[in-house]
């Protein structure tokens, strides 16, 4: 695989303290991985072809005013998947945004 179709990313992943029982996180750690462009495409895709039903399914009106558009806040994760990012405490942004405009 050529180093052009690869592409860099900064993980985070929680740090644990050993000594207790139950896990206590420390912080956060990074790492850069890389990944290939085909396997990230892939995964995209697949992501915005699960979703899909959920966008569709959405009223394109709120009493007088109208949703013009959907952001997705998504991030990558170690192995190139594509994971919808909740809310986190952490101050953990997401690595890919998405807005979905709706077709006139």
């Amino acid at each position: 695989m050529a180093n052009n179709d690869l592409i860099t990313v900064l993980t985070t992943s929680a740090v644990q303290e050993e000594k207790s029982g139950l896990p206590k996180f420390k912080g956060f750690s990074s790492s850069e991985i890389k990944i290939s462009t085909e396997i990230l495409s892939k995964n995209l895709k697949d992501f915005l072809e699960k979703i899909k039903p959920v966008i569709e399914s959405q009223t394109t009106a709120i009493g007088q005013f109208s949703v013009s558009e959907i952001e997705l806040n998504l991030a990558i994760n170690a192995s190139g998947g594509i994971d919808l990012i909740g809310k986190f405490d952490a101050g953990i942004e997401g690595g890919i945004t998405i807005k979905l405009t709706r077709k006139d």
